[in-house]
């Protein structure tokens, strides 16, 4: 190697020590709708019950649907994440960063907006996952139905067209109000909110993961995340 080309490769890995370091800095202040919805039958017993630990076999969707949303000046309004649980590796807390994730990023992002998503994501599910797959640029589909004044629907949609389709309906107690759960351990929400996962369909065949979870156990919410 030259003497020019070593000066170069060290500049280079300069730039790309600097640019990782200004990341870990760089402010953000995301909020808008948050879904998940997993393998669990109803009542996903994964933060709480006492046989969590001894569980095996989850896998997830986890969704939000960002409203409104900046990183620094890069503008995030109206873009979506999607991370997915693809190995069955016990329940999520008890595989606490060893699980193996997949990420879907809007296709509707530019460049910068994709390098943002992939940050406020790593920044706030990152110890979830030991590996991770993609991201892959997909073009998402995101939409509530029956919108109440605090922002919460009565049903959520969510598609990668011919890789997810996801469709919740809330639960309602008797007064006719939100079922919820608070401060669960692990969430990536303050309120959960119970819902069914109407429809919970995925496959995709680079990363060898498929499932049917029609039936089975479903949250929705609102986050609101900053740095």
């Amino acid at each position: 190697m030259t003497i020019a080309r070593l000066a170069l490769s060290l500049v280079l890995i300069f730039a790309l020590l600097v640019t990782a370091g200004a990341d870990e800095t760089v402010g953000y202040r995301v909020a808008g709708d948050y879904l998940e919805a997993c393998a669990c039958r109803l009542v996903c017993p994964c933060d709480l019950g006492e046989d969590a630990a001894a569980m095996k076999g989850c896998q997830a969707t986890y969704a939000w649907h960002i409203e409104k949303g900046r990183y620094g000046d890069v503008g995030l309004d109206g873009l979506t994440i999607i991370g997915m649980i693809l190995k069955p590796e016990k329940n999520t807390n008890a595989a606490l960063g060893k699980m193996e994730w997949g990420l879907y990023l809007d296709e509707n992002a530019d460049a910068k907006q994709r390098a943002a998503l992939e940050a406020v994501f790593r920044a706030n599910a990152g110890t979830q996952f030991g590996t991770l797959q993609g991201p892959k640029f997909v073009p998402i589909a995101f939409a509530k139905k029956a919108t109440d004044a605090d922002g919460l629907a009565d049903e959520y949609l969510l598609e990668i067209k011919n890789t997810l389709s996801l469709k919740t309906a809330m639960f309602k107690n008797e007064e006719g109000k939100r079922t919820v759960r608070m401060n669960s351990p692990g969430a990536f929400v303050p309120a959960l909110y119970y819902a069914k996962a109407v429809q919970h369909t995925y496959h995709d065949k680079d990363w060898k993961t498929s499932w049917d979870f029609a039936g089975r156990q479903a949250f929705y919410g609102k986050f609101d995340y900053a740095r």
